[in-house]
This record gives structure tokens, C-alpha cells and sequence, in this order.
């Protein structure tokens, strides 16, 4: 840490602002994906089903300090988003569905800096629970 932060003025502002650990983080939530336990280009990297249950939990947990972080901005913006807000702190985190089943939705969370909502997660299971060789439209 004191190598980096004696370095540049921007490898400075990283580290002042969280951002050089923000980013080392979020680069560990696609390795819980991982099914053979194997990183592409990285053969010595290996996750054990303990490291990828504390990584999908980290991850879990920044889905809620978004959702959090959300609601505060929305909270600041007044009357204009109050809406929003209402409809925000209506709708906490994995209600209708579990991260650990659902790996690919939770880092679509994190990514977007998104909330899947009970609504969205219906439909999702609608289509993916198709009727065999028959397409599911849902409306």
C-alpha cells in the first residue's frame, strides 16, 4: 500500500478514493462461476467450495450496500425522485430468489449496480422453466 500510494498522482487518487481495492474485489466474483474450479490463463488459481461460498457472501453483500447507497442518493435528490425512493426501499435484495442458485443474476447485480426485483425474477422463471421444445413468451 505505501508502494502504490508513494507512486503517481493517480495510483494516489486510487487508493485515496477505495477505487485500486474496489476493483482488486470485484475481480474475484467471477471466479465463484467457475464449475471446474479453473480460471482460464490461470492454472494455479483455484477457489475450494469454502472460498467460493465467502466470495458469493462478499458479493451478496455489496448487492445490499448498493441497494443502500441507492437509497441514500435517492433520499438527497428530495422531492423529485421521492417516487423512486418508495419504490427503491420497497424492494430489498434476493427476497424471491437465492444468489448461490442463481450466481450469473447476483454479479449481473453487482455489475449494474442493479436490484433484480420479485417481479423481474417471476418472468425469469417463467422463461426459463419452458414447456420442452415450446418458447415462453411472457408479458
Amino acid at each position: 500500500l505505501e508502494r502504490v500510494a508513494s507512486g503517481s498522482i493517480a495510483l494516489r487518487s486510487l487508493v485515496a478514493s477505495g477505487l485500486a481495492f474496489r476493483d482488486s474485489v470485484l475481480a474475484l466474483y467471477p471466479l465463484i462461476l467457475e464449475r471446474d474450479d479453473k480460471v482460464p490463463g490461470h492454472v494455479d488459481l483455484v477457489l475450494s467450495p469454502a472460498m467460493k461460498t465467502a466470495v458469493g457472501g462478499l458479493a451478496t453483500q455489496h448487492v445490499n450496500l448498493q441497494h443502500y447507497r441507492r437509497l441514500v442518493r435517492l433520499s438527497r435528490d428530495g422531492q423529485t425522485d421521492i417516487v423512486m425512493f418508495d419504490r427503491q426501499n420497497a424492494h430489498r435484495p434476493h427476497t424471491r430468489w437465492t444468489p448461490c442458485e442463481h450466481v450469473e443474476w447476483l454479479l449481473f447485480e453487482v455489475e449494474n449496480d442493479v436490484t433484480i426485483w420479485p417481479k423481474q425474477v417471476s418472468v425469469a422463471e417463467k422463461m426459463m422453466c419452458g414447456n420442452g421444445s415450446h418458447h415462453a413468451v411472457v408479458q
